[in-house]
């Protein structure tokens, strides 16, 4: 895996605004890696956030208050005749924080964290120097085991009810003898954001429609469309 590295000027990554400042726009590939039947399997999704620079309400000008913006979707891990794994964008309501996990709400942290802490700390964030310096980023950069998203499997891919976590203690009762998640990382790119999930699992667009149209009765055990899918 290529050491890190920060390649050209933060001016590539900005994007025209609306009066307010530039925009900055980064796309990362999210990679989720397991062995399984002595073959390493990996699956992976393109997201991309956005830093929308909000005008002040405290003055005149521009502090560097960004809105962000995500589109993203789960990695999916495609275990050859077994049933398919999602690295889900986020844990359920009732799972222990401690625990850790990747999430869409902590990517901004995580994405400045790839960046040299003596560089970071002299950058300005109300002129979006992070988000250009980390557009300029290349290279694959591995993710600390707290940061790896979780992995959930369903018995029926069309019943949403069905999923369950795999925890990763038991990855090899559950796929094996030797069989192991070998970890996530992410990497800076400029392809498109993938848009492949809604085909693997029916009931996603569904939900999501119904979600936008009201509150619907929630659980905090379970997983929902924005576990898999996040636009907005």
């Amino acid at each position: 895996m290529q050491r890190r590295t920060i390649l050209g000027s933060a001016l590539a990554s900005a994007v025209s605004g609306c009066g307010a400042g530039p925009s900055y726009s980064v796309r990362y590939r999210l990679k989720v890696r397991a062995l399984v039947d002595g073959r390493t399997h990996e699956g992976s999704a393109v997201h991309e956030v956005r830093w929308i620079p909000n005008a002040s309400p405290y003055g005149p000008d521009n502090t560097g208050r960004f809105q962000l913006r995500f589109k993203a979707e789960a990695p999916i891990l495609d275990l050859t005749g077994r049933r398919l794994l999602f690295g889900v964008l986020g844990p359920p309501g009732d799972y222990p924080m401690r625990r850790g996990g990747f999430t869409i709400g902590s990517v901004q942290g995580v994405l400045f964290g790839l960046l040299p802490p003596v560089a970071f700390a002299e950058m300005d964030y109300s002129r979006g120097e992070p988000m250009g310096a980390v557009a300029a980023l290349r290279g694959e950069f591995a993710l600390d085991q707290r940061r790896w998203p979780l992995l959930v499997q369903f018995r029926d891919v069309a019943d949403r009810s069905s999923a369950r976590l795999v925890e990763l203690q038991d990855f090899s009762s559950e796929y094996g003898e030797g069989a192991r998640f070998l970890g996530a990382s992410i990497e800076i790119t400029d392809q498109p954001v993938t848009n492949e999930i809604e085909g693997r699992l029916p009931w996603l667009r569904s939900q999501r429609l119904a979600a936008s149209r009201g509150p619907a009765s929630y659980n905090a055990s379970e997983f929902y469309h924005y576990h898999f899918k996040l636009e907005g």
